[in-house]
């Protein structure tokens, strides 16, 4: 089991509420979210000898920032009051991707576009869902993660391959801590996804 790592400033007391949780402090707390620990793909494709820069991840129209956003049932896009995550969501997403290609042990080098590596392919991230989504307020959200990547061959920084990575997950309850753990669950699926797409990839003779 993936477990939640939590960055606490201060610990707040948050209900649940018509889907948004509120309180009645202006006291944030700040969550951050796991890169896997391990790749759970077979051990024939690890040991690749390709590196890949990760770059910044680009953000979806009003998925921007750091605030935890979730979507009422009229599509209309919201966010947690007095929660935040950690850093901006492109830059966790990055930090946590490279994070876990490196603890899969399957790429030769891996790093972010601010290392100054040079890399055989450039991997580019598009957020395009990063929410809970309710279908009834006051009931437990579905946590929906959709992430597009490229692989850009270098030097010529030529298209070598797209895939779309999708997941959902199902809080527990419509409490920030089981939201923020049902995050944590949709994320860990999301990367495994996306280092099985990219080593699918890379794996092709």
């Amino acid at each position: 089991m993936i477990k939640t790592n939590f960055l606490i400033v201060m610990t707040l007391m948050l209900t649940g509420c018509a889907g948004l949780l509120t309180s009645n402090q202006n006291i944030n707390e700040f969550y951050t979210l796991n890169a896997i620990p391990d790749y759970s793909g077979n051990d024939e494709n690890k040991n690749i000898a390709a590196s890949i820069m990760v770059q910044s991840a680009s953000v979806s129209k009003g998925l921007e920032g750091n605030k935890i956003m979730l979507m009422h049932s009229q599509q209309r896009l919201d966010y947690y009051a007095n929660a935040r995550w950690s850093s901006p969501l492109s830059a966790m997403v990055q930090t946590s991707v490279i994070e876990s290609f490196e603890n899969s042990h399957v790429l030769g080098r891996v790093g972010g576009d601010y290392s100054g590596m040079r890399a055989d392919y450039a991997l580019t991230l598009e957020i395009q869902d990063f929410q809970a989504e309710y279908q009834e307020e006051n009931q437990p959200p579905i946590i929906h993660i959709k992430l597009v990547g490229k692989l850009v061959h270098f030097p010529e920084r030529t298209l070598a391959a797209s895939f779309t990575v999708e997941t959902f997950q199902q809080a527990d309850e419509n409490e920030l801590a089981d939201i923020v753990r049902a995050f944590d669950k949709a994320f860990a699926g999301t990367q495994d996804l996306l280092i099985e797409e990219t080593l699918d990839y890379l794996t092709k003779p």
